[in-house]
């Protein structure tokens, strides 16, 4: 729902359900709001509970997160942005994970931006090899990195695309890209449909028992936003 005030609330509930043999039925619920500060600046928090899916086991474990999220974005000129991210998740079997954001992008040609960008992760209980999720103790991520935006009417296009470095826990440090497309029309103020895409590398983590390897992956996905 749009304020009068610039700001904007959202909320949702429903149920997600992967078929198979470990086919379960998970409730979803969603709760956020953004507000505008002196037309340079935008802050916005969101609430989330959902299943973690992300692979068989899991689905038949039963996890379940509680997110919450605040992001920051400081615009004060239009070739110039500052952004911001805090994360914290509560998983159901106890664990938690941090996460920090940050970024600097400066315009350098028409439509094109340039920056570094940072991210570091931690979990409450590290377990590496040995829970059924991705756990280190410590994750950190620096990258330079490039975007480019078009737009024609309600019609939006962006595409981003980063070289870095990533480390986890004591091993080495290692390469780390990224690449991100999106495709979006957009009527209103937070009325939208978009096709996102997006594809990047994971790191290598070890302990004394167990190796995460590295791999690469990709994601498709289609994504409608529709204001009350």
């Amino acid at each position: 729902k749009s304020l009068r005030s610039g700001a904007s609330l959202r909320a949702g509930l429903g149920v997600r359900r992967l078929g198979g043999d470990s086919a379960r039925t998970r409730p979803t619920a969603q709760l956020g709001g953004a507000i505008g500060v002196a037309q340079t600046a935008s802050i916005n928090a969101t609430y989330r509970h959902y299943p973690f899916d992300e692979t068989a086991a899991l689905v038949q474990s039963g996890l379940v997160w509680d997110e919450l999220q605040v992001n920051a974005e400081i615009s004060p000129q239009a070739t110039f942005g500052l952004s911001a991210l805090a994360n914290a998740a509560w998983l159901s079997d106890g664990n938690q994970r941090l996460i920090g954001t940050g970024g600097v992008m400066v315009g350098v040609a028409k439509r094109l931006r340039a920056g570094v960008y940072a991210r570091i992760m931690g979990w409450s209980h590290p377990n590496l090899g040995q829970n059924l999720y991705f756990s280190p103790g410590l994750f950190t991520l620096g990258e330079a990195r490039a975007s480019y935006v078009w737009w024609r009417g309600g019609w939006w296009l962006r595409t981003t695309g980063g070289l870095g470095a990533q480390h986890v826990q004591s091993r080495a440090t290692q390469p780390e890209w990224h690449g991100d497309f999106t495709v979006a029309y957009n009527w209103r103020y937070v009325d939208e449909l978009a096709f996102v895409a997006t594809f990047t590398n994971s790191a290598e983590a070890r302990t004394a028992t167990a190796t995460t390897p590295t791999y690469r992956y990709w994601s498709v996905g289609l994504r409608f936003q529709r204001g009350l």
